[in-house]
């Protein structure tokens, strides 16, 4: 255990439990909501890093038995995965590179170690993955959309030990958006229902 590490993520976890009382309290649940998925998502990593082994330089491990996305490696044909982008078509974390449709984006320049969870390269991930990050985000970061994208196994370059959903590719193709709609982002437009085939306008007296 990190004991460094471990306060700093007892400490993390007080501020934000002082923020969810507050924000019980006012009822205002869509800052309730966002802080609830932070501590999932954030708090999680902080866990993992604080009281877990630092994997990057161990030896013994065996990725095929603690990380679901190695099957990716045997893939025959194209792969299709998620990434999640900003208002200017650019990751949300580290921009410069834009992911228009149909276009395909490479960088020559990659983080080939898989015992870092977050390196150089084109990082992609399960369509879940993205999800929470646009839940996480979606309170002060607005214009957030997530991408289809196309690769082959050749073109992965690090899948992370137990990643918890993202990789690293070295190219990859745009070739479509998911509706934030249809995978229960957004809620649907409600349009007003046709009127029944015997509707009559007059009215009766």
């Amino acid at each position: 255990m990190n004991e460094k590490m471990a306060r700093e993520a007892l400490e993390w976890y007080g501020e934000k439990a002082e923020a969810l009382v507050k924000y019980m309290a006012s009822g205002n649940m869509d800052a309730l909501e966002a802080i609830a998925v932070e501590m999932a998502l954030d708090g999680g990593d902080r866990a993992k890093k604080a009281f877990c082994a630092d994997l990057s330089d161990a030896k013994e491990v065996n990725p095929y038995l603690c990380t679901p996305l190695m099957m990716l490696l045997d893939q025959p044909g194209l792969i299709r995965a998620y990434k999640i982008v900003n208002e200017n078509d650019e990751g949300i974390f580290y921009g410069g590179i834009k992911y228009n449709n149909g276009e395909v984006v490479s960088v020559d320049n990659v983080n080939t170690d898989t015992g870092d969870q977050c390196g150089a390269g084109i990082s992609i991930a399960t369509l879940s993955w993205c999800m929470n990050q646009w839940k996480k985000h979606r309170l002060w970061r607005k214009g957030y959309r997530i991408l289809i994208v196309e690769h082959t196994a050749k073109d992965i370059a690090a899948i992370p030990v137990a990643t918890d959903g993202k990789y690293r590719v070295r190219r990859c193709k745009v070739v479509g958006e998911k509706s934030l709609e249809d995978i229960g982002l957004i809620g649907k437009e409600r349009r007003p229902e046709p009127p029944p085939d015997d509707f009559n306008d007059e009215i009766p007296f």
